[in-house]
């Protein structure tokens, strides 16, 4: 439980905090974001979020090699959110401390948003590309990562390049 002393501090960075989340001072979404695929050691995955579906995706390798994505899904995705406000709960644990003694703690809180930059709803529907592309040689992916790229081409022939994910731990 706060304090008394303690609530209205928490309640001001509680507010600043909102404030500072506002949509309107958000980052830019990365549109593609290239990683590879959970417990996977040779499939790389590429997540697109762009207006468009992607048309093709693939890894590129220095020599200029292509390796096209064997699967790639499609779904549409809603952005919207709302004005409402919300409340979370919280727990965490934490250790560490000075000097002598380390500690050990746990602790609590509830959480309030307040919309303050604006209310409403974006229906904005974008197309949510995820594709997955198998790399034939790991050793060869390991000597040369930093010069591969992700490319992902989109209707009309634009295209957009990110670098490849770093490789994953070897086995072994």
């Amino acid at each position: 439980m706060i304090s008394p002393s303690l609530r209205l501090p928490v309640l001001a960075i509680a507010l600043v905090l909102a404030a500072c989340s506002s949509d309107s001072q958000k980052a830019p979404h990365q549109p593609v974001v290239a990683s590879f695929a959970s417990g996977s050691t040779d499939t790389v995955t590429i997540d697109v979020l762009d207006q468009e579906g992607a048309n093709e995706i693939e890894l590129v390798a220095p020599d200029g090699e292509v390796l096209t994505a064997f699967r790639v899904d499609r779904d549409k995705v809603s952005g919207s959110y709302s004005s409402q406000p919300s409340m979370g709960v919280g727990v965490g644990v934490g250790s560490g401390g000075c000097c002598h003694n380390g500690g050990v703690g746990v602790g609590t809180g509830i959480g309030f948003g307040f919309p303050l930059g604006g209310s409403g709803s974006s229906g904005e529907t974008k197309t949510r590309s995820v594709g997955q592309v198998k790399v034939p040689d790991m050793a060869v992916y390991r000597a040369q990562w930093t010069k591969w790229q992700a490319r992902v081409t989109f209707p009309g022939n634009r295209v957009v390049t990110v670098a490849a994910p770093p490789p994953p731990p070897a086995a072994g």
